[in-house]
């Protein structure tokens, strides 16, 4: 004799439903702390004369959710000769003409003041963005 019986799915369909926000959510934590440590490891690196570049270092997230990315922008100008000279471009694009960097105010300083960063540190950013989308999935990520 076949039994019947019905299962209630409410809970699995509203959870499923709700999925793609929280993943979101998570994902968008994870760029603002990402964000963070990336203004703050390319400050490290950054050469230092006048201290100027180093403030201008500045991170924004852009977009939302799993959509979303950082933009890091270190642009520092100064006057050179009566025209407006960014010296952060020139730094980290163009190589600082070939020139060595001063190190007296910051030993750290490297002429990829914003890619090095980025590419040390890529391990433990992945894994910050996981535990973010696992910490707003909460059970579901179980």
């Amino acid at each position: 004799m076949a039994k019947e019986f019905e299962l209630d799915m409410s809970a699995f369909i509203k959870a499923m439903e709700q999925l793609p926000e929280k993943v979101g959510q998570g994902a968008q934590a994870g760029l603002e702390k990402i964000k963070d440590d990336w203004v703050k490891e390319a400050q490290h690196v950054a050469p230092e004369d006048s201290g100027n570049l180093h403030d201008l270092i500045t991170g924004e997230v852009r977009g939302q959710g799993a959509n979303g990315f950082i933009e890091i922008d270190g642009n520092a100008d100064t006057m050179k000769g009566g025209d407006s000279f960014n010296y952060a471009y020139y730094i980290h694009e163009q190589n600082a003409g070939g020139k060595s960097l001063r190190t007296d105010k910051n030993p750290n300083a490297i002429k990829k003041f914003l890619d090095k960063p980025a590419e040390d540190n890529l391990d433990k950013w992945q894994g910050w963005m996981e535990d973010e989308v696992k910490k707003a999935l909460g059970e579901w990520s179980e």
